[in-house]
């Protein structure tokens, strides 16, 4: 994250005038990034035989949210599925592959600057609200408001009314919506769940039992507490875009490489006035980093079996896949110009070598450090993984069964991957 917009942040908590005005109608998705994300997969060998399939960020709009459009370039022993809206390709059991894309995508939200404002001002004064009318559209209610988990209101609700009013010095319930979305997330996210890693996803009574997740367990969590509040909320799913930022980690003999992004899940709710607003005060993905979209749902539970199928995948199958997202001026100094699929192969050869060198180092240890987002502080997030003792790795892995018969490995925004996001079974919108 961009230390600069972080500390603006801060600032702007402290400093920000009362007087801020946020227009009534919807905010317009103005402020647009273009980037090149560039997937790759490397199966060293394989025990199991099928037709697998990347993850594949595209077209994908959520109105008065965002809007992504995205432009497939130069794919490499890869074939696009209609069916699945995916890139796919087929293994053969003691057999080794190499595939990969890239693509062009447009992402356009809300502009950043309008994005914290509301933050920062709801937060401050819960009670603000950029319009009398709190109507919601028939069509979002029924999508996106469902009878909340049943923990959630026994447990987290009264936690979360107890700070309330030991912060602001009234009830919740003279709050306003945008008021309750803002702090009900900030609670979550800040105070009452303490982050940490997983490389399997925690159900949510594990997350209220125990008080920690990280960003897919907390979002899960909040989509429900805000439920609770008659607020349409979703999970988004993607690839936070941060500058200079490198993820490395394994879960069984598959390793991920994550290049100027990272994996991560943050909520979204709706507010009459304003449309869709991020609720991420842990990347700050819409408000101070650019986030390339996977998917977005409401759906909260996922069945168990099908995590072990997850796993058991991880163990049969021994790779390396890399996720890097570029800048155009980027992409053209990493790659070369003209754009080529020779380059591009060169490109990830050098990584994947690399990671094949570490491994026989035993250099089992990587750190790495996740700037956060908070309003009282600069604080991060560091993370210690170690590597299973394998000759290969593979990057960013999920598996998730489609109708039939495809599995798809790859994207670790769906996966069981612990470090900036859990897992998430989810429905393309």
């Amino acid at each position: 994250m961009n230390k600069t917009w972080l500390m603006l942040f801060i600032l702007l908590i402290v400093n920000l005038p009362y007087g801020i005005v946020v227009a009534a109608d919807n905010v317009p998705l103005s402020e647009c990034n273009t980037l090149y994300f560039l997937n790759g997969i490397y199966i060293y060998d394989s025990h199991v035989s099928g037709v697998l399939g990347l993850e594949t960020p595209g077209n994908i709009l959520l109105i008065d949210g965002f809007n992504q459009t995205v432009e497939y370039m130069l794919p490499y022993n890869l074939t696009y599925s209609m069916t699945t809206n995916r890139f796919i390709f087929r293994i053969e059991r003691n057999s080794s592959f190499q595939g990969f894309f890239i693509s062009k995508i447009t992402i356009c939200s809300k502009p950043m600057n309008t994005a914290m404002d509301i933050l920062i001002r709801s937060y401050r004064d819960p009670r603000y609200t950029p319009t009398k009318d709190a109507t919601i559209p028939r069509e979002i209610s029924e999508e996106y408001i469902r009878k909340p988990y049943e923990k959630v209101v026994e447990v987290v609700v009264p936690e979360y009314e107890s700070w309330f009013s030991n912060i602001y010095g009234f009830n919740v319930s003279h709050a306003s919506m945008l008021g309750i979305a803002t702090t009900a997330s900030y609670f979550i996210q800040r105070i009452y769940i303490n982050y940490s890693a997983s490389g399997i996803p925690r159900s949510m009574d594990q997350v209220i039992e125990e008080r920690i997740g990280d960003c897919d367990d907390m979002s899960k969590i909040v989509v429900e507490l805000l439920n609770h509040y008659g607020i349409p909320a979703v999970i988004v799913y993607g690839y936070t875009r941060i500058e200079e930022f490198k993820l490395d980690f394994s879960i069984g003999n598959v390793t991920y490489k994550f290049i100027n992004n990272g994996p991560h899940a943050f909520v979204m709710a709706y507010i009459p006035g304003l449309g869709w607003i991020t609720l991420d005060w842990l990347a700050a993905s819409f408000i101070a980093n650019p986030f390339i979209v996977e998917a977005y749902t409401r759906e909260t539970v996922f069945e168990r079996e099908e995590i072990e199928e997850l796993v058991d995948l991880h163990k049969a199958i021994n790779a390396t896949q890399i996720i890097a997202v570029f800048s155009e001026k980027e992409l053209i100094l990493n790659i070369g110009e003209p754009i080529t699929i020779e380059k591009i192969k060169r490109y990830l050869d050098n990584l994947v070598e690399e990671t094949i060198i570490m491994d026989e180092a035993k250099i089992t240890v990587t750190e790495t450090i996740t700037e956060t987002l908070t309003i009282r502080e600069t604080s991060t997030i560091t993370q210690t993984l170690t590597s299973i003792e394998t000759h290969t790795t593979v990057t960013t892995t999920i598996v998730t069964k489609i109708d039939y018969n495809v599995t798809f490995i790859g994207g670790a925004v769906t996966l069981i991957t612990g470090l900036v996001i859990g897992y998430g079974l989810y429905r393309r919108k």
